[in-house]
């Protein structure tokens, strides 16, 4: 079976939180969905979460994957492409990728 082979590529995404007694009540599922346990925050608290997230590459998709990188950094070449599920924001690790970046931007202008 194709998943039980080892990994040809795996990446790391590292991602570190922190959110105030506010920003928790804002987001207390999502953070609990991540943490699979409720916390309890009072005054002052910080909740600091570190997070790892892996992207597994299996066969020869990292080969693909380069080679479609370089052939879309000539978009004269592109004639049309369609991606419904990236349009339609049905790519996890796109989505969650995208907004990651929107606020390292944001952080950086800071």
């Amino acid at each position: 079976m194709f998943w039980k082979k080892k990994p040809t590529k795996t990446e790391e995404i590292h991602i570190k939180m922190e959110l105030d007694k506010k920003a928790y009540a804002r987001h207390s599922r999502a953070v609990m969905d991540i943490m699979d346990k409720p916390i309890d925050m009072e005054g002052k608290d910080t909740l600091k979460v570190d997070y790892t997230l892996y992207a597994h590459y299996f066969g020869d998709v990292v080969k693909k994957l380069e080679a479609m990188k370089k052939i879309c950094s000539d978009p004269d070449v592109i004639v049309s492409a369609s991606c419904a599920s990236l349009t339609q924001g049905r790519l996890l690790i796109y989505e969650a990728l995208k907004r990651l970046d929107a606020v390292i931007a944001e952080i950086e202008k800071r």
